[in-house]
């Protein structure tokens, strides 16, 4: 049996649980016109403002940072550990699978996104994130 590295579970949740998430419904998604939004006035939320607390949204709103601003520009800002005990290159990971509409159809995640999803299983279960 091969060596798990710390997080290897934890990881493999978070990319399950947030494309059955979207792929139930893609308008939950929250990007319009190419750009991507932590958390949108409909409380539409991407997959990392999904997983910030209202502490770090409310944070990140108040410095007018909740829309279509890169992770490393809030990694300082944030404490939520759920999201910084996660390896970041695997949160922008995360984050590009949500972004992009060519992951996502009108059935869910695409076979596109399935090939990314895939990519990304196999760098967590590599050591790639480590």
């Amino acid at each position: 049996m091969e060596k798990q590295y710390p997080l290897v579970t934890e990881m493999i949740h978070e990319l399950r649980e947030m494309v059955d998430y979207y792929s139930h419904d893609t308008n939950r998604r929250a990007t319009s016109h190419g750009t991507c939004s932590y958390e949108t006035e409909n409380g539409a939320k991407c997959a990392i403002g999904r997983m910030l607390s209202g502490e770090d949204l409310t944070r990140l709103e108040s410095r007018g940072m909740l829309d279509d601003t890169g992770l490393s520009d809030i990694w300082d800002i944030i404490e939520t550990p759920r999201v910084k005990n996660l390896p970041r290159r695997f949160l922008e990971d995360l984050q590009d699978l949500h972004d992009s509409d060519l992951h996502w159809d009108g059935n869910g995640i695409s076979e596109r996104g399935k090939d990314r999803m895939e990519l990304i299983r196999t760098r967590i279960e590599t050591g790639y994130y480590a």
